[in-house]
C-alpha cells in the first residue's frame, strides 16, 4: 500500500512539474481545449462539438502553442473532474472551456450564443480566468466566432502572430453553412467507431458536405479516410479504393500545401495498397503545414514501423503522445517499437504506464 501511495504521489509531482515546464520562456505553452457543453437540444450535440475542434485545430496551427489532441481531450466531455486534476492529468497549464447553444430560429433564421473561458491552472489556489467573453451571432457568421475565439486565446496567453498566421486562423473551412453541418456530423460519426454502417453514414454526409461545396478541403479529405476505413475494415472493392483515392487527391488538387490531402493519401496508400514507403512519403509532405498534428505522428510511426524505421517511429510515437497522451493505439506502437529495438527496460516501463490496467494509467496521466 505504501508503494502504491508512493507513485501515486510521485506520478502528482511529475504531472504539476510537467505542467510549469511551458512557463519557461520560448517553451511552447500547453493548452487542452475541452469539449463545449451544448446547452441546446440534444440533438445538436454534434455541433457544439464541431464547433470545439475548430477551435482546437485553429490553435493547433499557432507556432507557440502544444494544444492537446481532440482524442484525449474528448474523453473530458461532461466530466466532473476539477479543472486543476484535469490539469495535472494532461500536462497542461491551461484549458479553454466553454458552452455553446444553437438557437433555430423561425424560416432558418439560426443563431450561436458561445460563451468561452481561458482557465489558468497556478502552482496553488484556484484556478484563474485569463480571458472570457460571450459571442452572439447569427449561424452564417460561426466561422468569424471560431476565429475570433483562436485569436483572443492567443493574446491572452501573449503568443505574437504573424500576419499570415492571422489569416490562417481567420480562413474559414467553408463558407457554406449547409455543407459544414454534414461535415460535421461526417465527423461526429467517425469518432463514434469503425463499423461499416456507421462508416457509410458518414460517407453519406461528406459526400453530401462536397456535393454543396465542391472546393471543401477538409471534407474531401474525410471522404477519403471514411472510404480507406471502409477498405480496411472489409469493404475490398475496386470502386470504394477508387472513390478513396480520388477523394484525397482532389483535396490536394485543391489545396496542395494543407496537410489534409496528404494525410488522406497517406492513408489511402497505407490502407489499401498497404505501401508504408509511399504512406510516409505523405506523411512526410503533411508535416511541413501540421508538424505536431498526433494523428499525423502516429500514422507515419506506424509506417516507419513497416518499414523497419524503428528509431524514427519511436520518436514519432512519444512525440504523438505528448500531445495525445490517452491514445492506446499509439502507446502499443511505442511498446511494440521498443521490443523491436530490444530496448526491454523502457518497453516495460511503457507498457506499465499505459497499457497494464487503470491504476498504471493514472501513474502515467499524473506524469
Amino acid at each position: 500500500m505504501l508503494g502504491l501511495g508512493f507513485l501515486l504521489g510521485l506520478g502528482l509531482l511529475f504531472g504539476w512539474l510537467r505542467s510549469r515546464v511551458d512557463e519557461r520562456p520560448g517553451v511552447p505553452k500547453r493548452l487542452a481545449v475541452l469539449p463545449f457543453d451544448n446547452l441546446g437540444d440534444t440533438a445538436d450535440a454534434y455541433f457544439a462539438d464541431g464547433v470545439t475542434d475548430a477551435v482546437r485545430g485553429k490553435l493547433a496551427g499557432v507556432p507557440g502553442l502544444e494544444v492537446i489532441a481532440s482524442a484525449s481531450a474528448d474523453e473530458y466531455k461532461n466530466t466532473t473532474k476539477p479543472a486543476r486534476q484535469i490539469a495535472r492529468e494532461l500536462g497542461v497549464s491551461y484549458l479553454l472551456i466553454g458552452k455553446i447553444r444553437w438557437q433555430k430560429g423561425v424560416g432558418g433564421a439560426s443563431r450561436v450564443e458561445v460563451s468561452p473561458e481561458l482557465v489558468e491552472i497556478g502552482n496553488a489556489g484556484a484556478p484563474i480566468t485569463r480571458w472570457q467573453q460571450p459571442f452572439d451571432a447569427s449561424l452564417t457568421d460561426v466561422f468569424q466566432v471560431q476565429a475570433d475565439i483562436a485569436g483572443r486565446v492567443t493574446d491572452a496567453l501573449d503568443v505574437a502572430l504573424g500576419e499570415g498566421q492571422r489569416k490562417a486562423l481567420a480562413e474559414p473551412a467553408t463558407r457554406n453553412v449547409a455543407a459544414y453541418d454534414a461535415y460535421l456530423k461526417g465527423q461526429e460519426l467517425l469518432k463514434v467507431g469503425v463499423q461499416v454502417q456507421t462508416l457509410r453514414r458518414a460517407v453519406a454526409a461528406f459526400e453530401e458536405a462536397v456535393a454543396l461545396d465542391s472546393g471543401f478541403v477538409a471534407a474531401w479529405a474525410q471522404l477519403s479516410l471514411a472510404h480507406s476505413f471502409l477498405y480496411g475494415n472489409g469493404q475490398i472493392t475496386v470502386a470504394e479504393a477508387a472513390q478513396a483515392r480520388a477523394a484525397a487527391e482532389r483535396a490536394l488538387a485543391l489545396s496542395p500545401d494543407r496537410f489534409e490531402g496528404h494525410l488522406a493519401l497517406g492513408v489511402y496508400f497505407s490502407y489499401v495498397e498497404g505501401d508504408n514507403a509511399r504512406a510516409l512519403e505523405q506523411y512526410t509532405l503533411a508535416r511541413l503545414t501540421a508538424p505536431d498534428d498526433a494523428k499525423l505522428l502516429s500514422a507515419a510511426a506506424f509506417s516507419e514501423e513497416g518499414l523497419g524505421q524503428w528509431d524514427a517511429a519511436v520518436a514519432h510515437f512519444r512525440r504523438a503522445l505528448t500531445i495525445d497522451p490517452r491514445a492506446i493505439r499509439t502507446a502499443y506502437g511505442l511498446v511494440r517499437a521498443l521490443l523491436w529495438l530490444r530496448r526491454y527496460p523502457e518497453a516495460l516501463e511503457a507498457f506499465d504506464a499505459k497499457l497494464c490496467g487503470p491504476i498504471s494509467q493514472l501513474v502515467l496521466r499524473n506524469r
